[in-house]
């Protein structure tokens, strides 16, 4: 489904400029596309994992000093005529925190998740990958629990994406943020882990 395909009830508004929409509908969880304002939507299954994600990624970049967290309705704009996109999280490394705002990553992150909803597939995969490969996006995460399938994705030389494997026992080592490395399978079982699992984890690999 593609953000054309969306029901005109997920259309909350219609010709707004970029500014308009950040002041006043960001907050709502919606992204800006095309001059308009699309509610997005989640799951149960969707919060948990993001809500283990956050609590992985702070404790990291506690520990690290590698970057900044930012998450939900936190908007991130590639370049300045792309459309307003709310990652499920993104980390800006320390040498480009110029990037951040208050309410804006005005450049692009240098690693984004998004984990799939029913809906958001198609613009997950396809929309979202597009923007972020051609707006500079140095790591890309779609993490689909409904399909049982994660995907990473490091920006070549060359400007786009290629897909990185996972090791032989199954954990992916981040290049954005050089010492963090995860089991992939962590980030498709149920039940989710706890947040105090995810500090456990990051200690344990950190110490």
């Amino acid at each position: 489904m593609s953000i054309h395909d969306l029901t005109r009830s997920s259309i909350l508004a219609e010709n707004i400029d970029f500014e308009t929409y950040l002041r006043d509908y960001a907050h709502l969880y919606a992204e800006w596309v095309d001059g308009r304002v699309f509610q997005m939507s989640t799951n149960s299954l969707h919060n948990l994992l993001v809500r283990f994600l956050i609590a992985f990624f702070d404790r990291y970049l506690e520990m690290t000093g590698e970057g900044e967290l930012r998450h939900e309705t936190f908007v991130m704009r590639v370049t300045p005529t792309s459309n307003g996109r709310l990652p499920d999280l993104l980390v800006v490394r320390t040498e480009h925190l110029d990037r951040l705002h208050d309410t804006l990553v005005d450049g692009p992150a240098d690693l984004v998740i998004e984990v799939v909803s029913p809906e958001s597939t198609q613009r997950d995969r396809g929309e979202k990958f597009t923007e972020y490969e051609a707006g500079g996006v140095q790591e890309y995460w779609i993490l689909d629990p409904e399909r049982q399938e994660t995907l990473f994705y490091v920006l070549g030389e060359d400007g786009h994406y290629h897909a990185r494997r996972l090791e032989p026992d199954g954990t992916y080592h981040s290049v954005v943020l050089p010492q963090l490395t995860i089991q992939a399978e962590i980030l498709l079982t149920e039940p989710i882990p706890s947040v105090s699992a995810a500090v456990q984890m990051v200690d344990a690999l950190l110490k």
